[in-house]
């Protein structure tokens, strides 16, 4: 078979590939495809040429090359970053359904130090606002289907407007909801919480914990001081009980301070949870600008951690593809407070400066930022991103972040923890991956 090279466009390496050696053996990585291959000495040295011809590799392999897309043009490259971009806007303004995140208070019942919550405005949404909100659904959800997502604060603080919006949206005609989420710390998921979400059943549900009993009890604990790991354990395990369909996911934080306990949190939450619905990752708090200090995780040190986990059977080391953007880059989601004023981020929520509306059309201070988030929220309107061949296996970064860096000055880091050391983090990912499923089937 004869394969004929591009007449227009240079054939080259795709700026999607990455080629490297270890211990004297030579790998290929391909971001577009997520493959991983060995190579031959050969084959990687004629890979490397700043200029490829058709003779510098044999026939059948050059076939190969270009069918799993490691030999392709500029312009096949520019068209695959195309798709990408189309489909991170179909997500973004697409409108299939409206999604609502509903925030009944800002308050929260713990005193946890390092809270982002804390100093924010205390009250639970009236019936009015709840009201409001049923109507503001109502009129947004143009194809019926929407989702709500219930946060805070500590959302169950005001379960009784929980209670009275979904009530109300029951009975509203040509309505379905198709996800239906909490964000809750657990510690009021009682007895009657349950039961409402047994009458509108929750698809899913988040707690956070702070490592083991210990490590948790220090930094999540009542106004009176008293811990909260046993309660919150014990309230989901009732939880589960009574809607056994829910999927619980279990958000572990993790830093230099606790970093050893994560696998025995992790394999305890899988014991006891073992017949239901649920999983557990760990949040990894990264050093970033406001929180440089050693506490925190840097790039290496979150791949030594993901090393130790793959060790222990927890964590793949492998990349996967990554979707782009979140609710503050999307016209089909609202962040709802509980007097009706809307944020375009979660992490915004109570903050005054941060409003950029109203469910009554009344504009905020931050209602010029809204453009903003939609047009250069993402990684697509950022020139090193488009010319970085991590950007299948990158989210782009937070768009909260982004903004702050291009709007406020801020140097947040946006960047994979792949992309460490120009590369070299992907490189030790996935050599790590390599040694440690070759040792596994070797067994």
């Amino acid at each position: 078979m004869t394969l004929t090279l591009p007449e227009n466009n240079q054939l080259r390496v795709s700026r999607y590939v990455f080629l490297f050696e270890r211990d004297e053996e030579c790998f290929l990585y391909n971001a577009r495809t997520n493959s991983f291959y060995t190579l031959s000495g050969d084959t990687l040295h004629a890979l490397k040429k700043k200029e490829l011809h058709q003779n510098d590799i044999p026939e059948e392999l050059l076939s190969t090359l270009r069918l799993k897309k490691v030999l392709t043009t500029k312009e096949e490259d520019d068209c695959f970053l195309d798709f990408l971009k189309l489909n991170c806007l179909k997500d973004n303004f697409g409108h299939e359904y409206m999604s609502f995140t509903i925030l009944p208070t800002v308050s929260c019942n713990l005193r946890c130090p390092y809270c982002f919550e804390q100093n924010k405005p205390s009250g639970i949404m009236s019936v009015e606002d709840a009201d409001n909100i049923v109507d503001f659904i109502k009129s947004r959800a143009t194809t019926g289907k929407y989702s709500i997502t219930w946060f805070g604060g500590e959302p169950l603080l005001g379960l009784s407007a929980i209670e009275h919006i979904l009530t109300r949206l029951e009975k509203e005609e040509g309505l379905s909801r198709i996800d239906h989420s909490i964000i809750t710390n657990g510690t009021l998921l009682n007895k009657k919480a349950s039961e409402l979400f047994s009458k509108f059943p929750l698809d899913s549900m988040q707690i956070t914990l702070d490592g083991d009993k210990a490590s948790h009890n220090k930094k999540r604990f009542f106004q009176s001081g008293e811990g909260t790991f046993d309660i919150i354990l014990n309230n989901v395990a009732e939880f589960l009980r009574i809607n056994p369909k829910c999927q619980v996911t279990f958000r572990v934080n993790v830093d230099n301070t606790n970093k050893e306990e994560y696998i025995s949190v992790h394999n305890m939450l899988k014991e006891r949870f073992k017949d239901y619905f649920m999983s557990v990752y760990p949040g990894i708090l990264r050093a970033n600008k406001g929180c440089e200090d050693e506490t925190f995780f840097t790039s290496s040190q979150h791949l030594e951690f993901n090393t130790e986990l793959w060790k222990n059977n927890i964590k793949s080391m492998y990349p996967c593809h990554l979707s782009k953007g979140c609710c503050a880059t999307s016209v089909s989601s609202y962040v709802i407070g509980p007097k009706g004023e809307l944020y375009l981020c979660w992490e915004h929520a109570g903050n005054s400066q941060k409003i950029i509306g109203n469910i009554d059309g009344t504009p905020g201070v931050c209602t010029k930022r809204y453009p903003d988030y939609m047009l250069r929220g993402t990684c697509f309107s950022d020139p090193r991103c488009l010319e970085c061949g991590l950007l299948p296996i990158c989210s782009g970064g937070c768009p909260d972040k982004r903004i702050a860096n291009l709007c406020d000055g801020d140097s947040h880091d946006l960047c994979s923890v792949y992309s460490d050391e120009n590369g070299r983090g992907l490189e030790e990912a996935l050599y790590t991956y390599y040694k440690l499923t070759s040792k596994q089937q070797q067994r």
